[in-house]
């Protein structure tokens, strides 16, 4: 998670540094360019002024007879140095010393090329200097120069001043950017330090750890979807205790009821006809139970895990449901509840199904009803066609279900409260619903607790 904090903190100020980088020099050389070329804008602007000035009024006495009078009035304007120098690089005049040298420099031999002449360097003492020439006509039509000079000293310190105030900015900027970027970062990586966290002690089985949802963004979305995970997780395992603890119930009652009939059989009187029979036909009734739950399991691990083929065919669903009623009616009549058949359409579309696990699905929904369904009850069964399906209707006025319990009854090993007095291992419906995912049909319930139940089947017709 560190690598992470500093690949990000160092992305961001990589980012920043390149910014703050290529401001600071546009800045650097823009200060530069105001500052220099306006002190170059003013002299050329002096010396062009000065030599329109001496070919207007003074030219007439040639550059030896007007150099003192153009250099006194043009020094009395400026602070620079100001020289008049002849065609043949004599200095006729100088605002900064009284003798007369020889001058001899590129500005000056551009001006007396006749271009105006410039240049910026250092000079033997080590002081930065700028020289601007513009051309004299003399009275022989040769070119001497109106050369000016100054001092870049105070524009370099202003210069340097402001490149040191940029750069503590610079600096500035960039541990701000720091302090920002490792904010950031923190905030990114603690809460994953935490999921993190919290998935270790998952993965240790605390399941009762929980991520803290610090926000709504993708790292919130992760540490609920995790806490939704473990909730998950606690749920099975609270579903496979309770299966472990409903298995071991389930086939603890009969194998007890087995054992003490054959313990009674054994060491009881070989001449009662009527007690040997009574225990031999308890004997097979639970035996029969016993099977019928390693059926229900063994038939759910095939669904669940893919392994259940479907034997197709075309498939009469009111022949089937009729059969389907007959026979539980015997069941039905000991119960003293009435299972009826409602009329169906005359030519209702066939089905493509397995007809013997959909006769598993019927009789498991009808078992359940006439499980809950109290004495002078009602159960009715109804099928109809619409459109490209056709829906099977099984409606009992028995205890119902609760609405805490309504969308859970489907779940493998789930039980509601009504259920629990019942025989079975809460797989019934889940089975069921595995089945009509295998015909591409749906299962529906509705329920009010104490007033009865409604199961819909609902299964794609044959299209011709």
């Amino acid at each position: 998670m560190l690598g992470i904090r500093k690949r990000l903190v160092g992305s961001y100020l990589l980012v920043v540094l390149v910014a703050v980088v290529l401001l600071e020099g546009f800045l650097l050389l823009a200060i530069r360019s105001y500052y220099y070329g306006g002190v170059e804008q003013i002299l050329t602007k002096q010396d062009e002024s000065a030599a329109n000035f001496y070919h207007s009024y003074l030219s007439g006495k040639g550059l030896t007879g007007s150099a003192d009078s153009l250099m006194r009035s043009l020094a009395a304007n400026t602070s620079a140095q100001v020289q008049v120098i002849s065609p043949e690089r004599v200095i006729l005049a100088d605002s900064m010393m009284m003798i007369r040298q020889p001058a001899d420099s590129p500005d000056v031999n551009e001006a007396l090329a006749g271009k105006p002449g410039r240049w910026q360097g250092i000079t033997r003492q080590g002081e930065a200097i700028l020289t601007v020439d513009f051309p004299l006509k003399d009275l022989d039509g040769r070119n001497g120069a109106l050369r000016m000079v100054t001092t870049l000293t105070g524009v370099g310190q202003a210069v340097s001043r402001l490149t040191w105030l940029l750069f503590g900015l610079g600096l500035l900027v960039t541990g701000l950017a720091a302090a920002t970027g490792l904010w950031l970062a923190s905030s990114i990586t603690g809460p994953v330090l935490e999921i993190t966290r919290v998935a270790g002690e998952m993965g240790q089985g605390m399941f009762n750890s929980r991520a803290p949802v610090k926000s709504g963004d993708e790292l919130g979305n992760l540490a609920e979807t995790l806490n939704f995970l473990a909730a998950e997780i606690l749920r099975q395992e609270r579903l496979k205790s309770e299966f472990i603890a409903s298995v071991s119930h389930d086939l603890k009652t009969p194998l007890t009821s087995i054992k003490g009939w054959a313990l009674t059989l054994l060491h009881g009187d070989d001449h009662n006809q009527d007690e040997l029979r009574e225990g031999l036909q308890i004997i097979s009734g639970e035996s029969d139970r016993l099977a019928l739950l390693v059926d229900d399991l063994l038939d759910f691990s095939r669904l669940e895990s893919g392994r259940a083929t479907l034997c197709l065919e075309e498939v009469d669903l009111a022949a089937l449901l009729q059969h389907c009623v007959k026979q539980l009616q015997p069941r039905s009549e000991r119960q003293q509840v009435s299972l009826s058949l409602a009329e169906t359409e005359e030519r209702l579309p066939s089905i493509k199904g397995d007809s013997r696990r959909l006769k598993q699905v019927f009789l498991n929904i009808l078992d359940n009803a006439l499980k809950f369904t109290p004495s002078s009850g009602r159960i009715t069964v109804e099928i109809v066609g619409r459109g490209t399906e056709l829906t099977v209707t099984i409606r009992d006025t028995g205890c119902g279900i609760a609405p805490e319990h309504l969308n859970r009854v489907t779940e493998r090993f789930y039980k509601a409260e009504s259920q629990i007095r019942g025989n079975g291992l809460g797989l019934g419906l889940a089975i069921c619903r595995e089945i009509l995912d295998l015909h591409g049909g749906r299962l529906s319930l509705r329920s009010t607790s104490g007033k009865g139940t409604e199961v819909e089947v609902i299964l794609p017709v044959t299209l011709s």
